[in-house]
């Protein structure tokens, strides 16, 4: 159950962060000192690009991470009576 729970976790949050992460790389294209002069067309579009990757692949990663978190993990000292 702790096993599924951390794993289930570690998906909302890896999507999470790569939604996180796609809109402010989307937003930078606005800041006039970056050199950007997008539309609202522009953003959407770049949210539609870089947010399906980014999604997948922060996902991918904290699940794999998670599990090999898992694994590595010492077993718990069990207290001797």
């Amino acid at each position: 159950l702790a096993l599924s729970r951390r794993i289930r976790m570690a998906v909302i949050s890896g999507a999470a962060a790569g939604m996180g992460y796609a809109i402010v790389t989307a937003a930078l294209v606005f800041v006039p000192f970056l050199g950007g002069s997008a539309t609202n067309t522009d953003l959407v579009g770049q949210i539609g690009k870089t947010g399906a990757w980014s999604v997948f692949l922060f996902t991918l990663l904290t699940t794999v991470s998670a599990l090999v978190t898992e694994i590595n993990l010492p077993e718990p000292k069990t207290a001797r009576g």
